[in-house]
């Protein structure tokens, strides 16, 4: 192995497996305040005959716990007041009891706290998400062939109910997300139709914040303001799928996945502020084309590695990017300027020297 070192410190310049190699990944999440903790949640799947998990590691990735077997997990959440307190939500695949689970001793014993979420062997709890100005509000998504709905729960998961008129979100909850900018409003992606939907009062009024023209909702991220969000969709033979962006918080989108020809499904988007904007995402459109892009400060997508891997969750931490795929958890230093990657690509080429 090479080993760079560079004034910018310790460089990993291409992807790192760092564990779970044999696991078809979900869902990866960073601690709050340990960013050396992650939380990994894979899938169960009869066709592979892999029987999905739940995963901890404390040291950034170099040794792993297993903390529930046995389980489909969709979505992980940790309460950034008390990290003690995580959430998980549960899908209904391989035999799978779906659901809501919850843990107050970080990971070491878990229950139900999903009375009153309706669920079945069709139903996933898809999403779940806290609300960043009381951490005893939460909302959850569920959705599968049968469709879903929207709920809600005012005392940590205890008991839930549904917010607002039931037919809103009946065709099923992909996404729900908190403006950063602006905690008190909440978004929620459809699952089929691209439909996303917007808040203030609590998931009691809803008022459209637009149409992707795509399929179904996957992710929701936020870019440089409240006014700019983006869109990874997918899981549909209307309507085009892939990234889409809007600038005037949802009024226009604009398709900003030109360069995939046919498009692809898109599970998850990250964005990175160094000295520009840079969007990360994980396209699935067959096997040659599957693996991560980068798009630079708006400039053409560029291929960045992991080609026929499909990438279901991004986590970004400072300068270091996460994926949970379905071969596996990778690791990658993120080069903020061109100077940089300059840098790297310099001392690639050198010829390594041998010392006795």
């Amino acid at each position: 192995m090479t080993f760079i070192f560079l004034s910018l410190g310790f460089i990993y310049p291409h992807w790192q497996p760092i564990g779970l190699q044999n696991k078809n990944l979900t869902k990866i999440v960073i601690h709050p305040n340990d960013p050396q903790t992650l939380f990994v949640g894979s899938r169960s799947d009869f066709s592979s005959g892999s029987i999905g998990c739940l995963f901890k590691s404390t040291n950034s990735g170099t040794t792993w716990d297993t903390l529930i077997v046995g389980i489909t997990v969709r979505d992980i959440v940790i309460n950034p007041l008390n990290p003690e307190i995580v959430y998980l939500a549960a899908g209904a695949n391989a035999g799978n009891q779906p659901g809501v689970l919850k843990t107050t001793d970080s990971g070491i014993t878990w229950f139900s706290a999903d009375s009153g979420v309706v669920v079945n062997w069709e139903t996933n709890v898809n999403t779940i998400r806290i609300d960043p100005n009381n951490q005893e509000i939460l909302f959850c998504g569920t959705g599968g062939f049968m469709g879903g709905n929207l709920y809600k729960t005012t005392n940590g998961g205890n008991s839930w109910f549904i917010p607002c008129e039931d037919s809103i979100f009946e065709a099923g909850v992909n996404v729900i997300e908190f403006d950063p900018y602006e905690p008190i409003v909440l978004y929620v992606g459809r699952s089929w139709d691209g439909k996303l939907d917007r808040s203030s009062d609590g998931g009691i009024g809803w008022e459209y914040a637009g149409y992707t023209n795509g399929g179904g909702i996957l992710a929701l991220e936020f870019g440089v303001s409240s006014n700019e969000m983006l869109i990874g969709s997918g899981w549909s033979f209307v309507y085009p799928v892939g990234i889409f962006k809007t600038t005037d918080r949802g009024i226009n989108w604009d398709n900003i996945g030109q360069g995939f020809e046919g498009g692809g499904n898109v599970y998850d988007v990250g964005v990175n502020f160094t000295t520009t904007e840079n969007i990360y995402i994980g396209l699935e459109a067959g096997a040659d084309t599957n693996g991560m892009y980068v798009r630079k400060n708006n400039q053409p997508w560029e291929h960045f590695g992991l080609t026929d891997i499909i990438i279901r969750s991004i986590a970004i931490e400072n300068n270091l990017i996460y994926l949970a795929t379905d071969s596996g958890l990778y690791k990658r230093d993120l080069i903020s300027t061109v100077e940089e990657e300059s840098k790297i690509k310099f001392y690639m080429n050198i010829e390594p020297k041998s010392y006795l």
